[in-house]
């Protein structure tokens, strides 16, 4: 599928979505006005028949007629669906900076990683549960490795995707796209559990590193009042919880696995925050910052 009708159909779903009822000669004027869209082509009944038809398959999304208006039915699930609202926000924001052209020294955007080459081959594998060879090399290691994985499900992270597979030793890793230098779909294919959920799969961490061995605890951060808009606005977790709030501060805890990517993000924090509980991770705190300060003496 063309990335332009992929556009075309986010687009009419956002377009709906927002307006909460629309008549198709009203959608049109919309369309048309968007010569970078459309080319100032309106859409006949019988193309939107058959867009409605295709986003119902292709995002399981239905587009209902009512008094000669079109909605979005079940809006509700689509709310709580991360996934089709992540695919539907990035590529309407496309589409309105598209839309912009005159604007474009005035618009920054951030660059992703060139992983989105590799995306499709791993989705399609992941719609026939076929397993994938891949050559990767890590962060921190010049040689490559042949791997034969079964890609779990995948995952964006600090403008990275990630594969979650399960290698040929029952373990779990995440490999990064942006680090895959080959990739090729097999014959040999792989079981994956029905309840299976990538969701779930992270659920009591942060990004992308997991560890059984590291247990999941209750933390406790002292917040200045400076950063705690910061904190309401964009939890890091969803256990996180704010359980004290005053004037100069206020405390939040979570319930995680405290992990790499977690201690890491706490001290992007700087002076702003402090680890109150438990005391091995305060700890942890202590010496990844005396040997910080170390360097600088």
């Amino acid at each position: 599928m063309g990335t332009d009708i992929f556009r075309k159909y986010i687009w009419i779903i956002s377009t709906i979505n927002r307006c909460n009822g629309i008549s198709l000669r009203e959608l049109n004027n919309l369309y048309t006005s968007n010569i970078n869209l459309s080319n100032g082509e309106r859409i006949s009944e019988r193309t939107f028949y058959r867009w409605r038809n295709k986003i119902y398959e292709i995002f399981d999304i239905e587009i209902v007629c009512r008094h000669n208006e079109y909605y979005i039915a079940d809006k509700e699930n689509l709310k709580g669906d991360n996934t089709r609202l992540w695919l539907m926000n990035s590529i309407s924001t496309h589409n309105l900076v598209s839309q912009n052209t005159k604007l474009q020294n005035r618009i920054s955007i951030e660059k992703q990683p060139s992983s989105e080459k590799y995306l499709h081959i791993v989705l399609s594998a992941m719609h026939t549960n076929n397993k994938v060879n891949i050559t990767y090399q890590k962060f921190n290691n010049k040689e490559e490795e042949e791997l034969l994985i079964s890609p779990y499900g995948i995952k964006s992270f600090r403008r990275r995707w990630y594969i979650l597979a399960k290698k040929e030793n029952g373990d779990f890793r995440t490999y990064a796209l942006d680090r895959i230098s080959k990739i090729s779909i097999t014959d040999l294919s792989f079981c994956l559990p029905e309840d299976f959920s990538v969701e779930d799969f992270f659920r009591d961490y942060y990004g992308i590193f997991t560890n059984p061995e590291i247990k999941q605890e209750n933390i406790k951060i002292k917040v200045l009042a400076k950063e705690v808009e910061y904190f309401r606005t964009l939890p890091l977790h969803p256990s996180q919880i704010e359980s004290e709030t005053e004037k100069e501060y206020s405390l939040f805890s979570f319930y995680l696995s405290p992990t790499y990517d977690f201690i890491m993000e706490l001290l992007s924090f700087g002076d702003t925050i402090e680890v109150l509980a438990p005391e091995n991770l305060r700890k942890t705190m202590q010496n990844i910052l005396s040997k910080t300060l170390h360097y600088y003496k």
